[in-house]
């Protein structure tokens, strides 16, 4: 049995970007057999809530493509979002020259040599350099 302060507490659903609908409403059927006495909030990829984000510590990365393609290309290319410590995550764009920008900072995993890159912008602020720099010594002790 749970406690009763339990049922209060929001499940908070992410729905990535492009998902099918059949897959959220399957998602939201078993979440519903399972813990039928708790409030779902649904969190759009791309505008997830600071609190949905501190779960992972800091640690959050959203890869592109789905769980089940294989990746084939060399190198995948991330940027990161928010500044916060616990708010910060990393999210996969092309990795393409375009996506560059000059106040953000960036990381590049060569998947063929297993070497991960950190780019700076030139605008880019102190604690998006710091926090970037994190971010990439916790991808390379993965």
């Amino acid at each position: 049995m749970l406690p009763k302060s339990w049922l209060s507490v929001p499940v908070q659903h992410w729905q990535r970007l492009g998902s099918k609908m059949s897959c959220y409403l399957l998602s939201r059927m078993q979440s519903h057999i399972c813990l039928p006495m708790f409030r779902q909030v649904p969190v759009t990829e791309g505008k997830e809530p600071p609190c949905f984000i501190r779960l992972f510590n800091g640690h959050m990365i959203i890869h592109s493509g789905k769980r089940d393609e294989p990746v084939n290309h060399r190198y995948r290319l991330y940027v990161l979002r928010n500044e916060l410590p616990l708010e910060a995550y990393v999210w996969e764009i092309p990795a393409e020259c375009q996506n560059l920008r000059s106040r953000a900072s960036f990381i590049l995993v060569d998947r063929e040599n297993a070497e991960v890159y950190v780019w700076h912008g030139a605008k880019s602020s102190f604690q998006m350099k710091q926090r970037v720099m994190e971010m990439a010594g916790w991808i390379v002790s993965r």
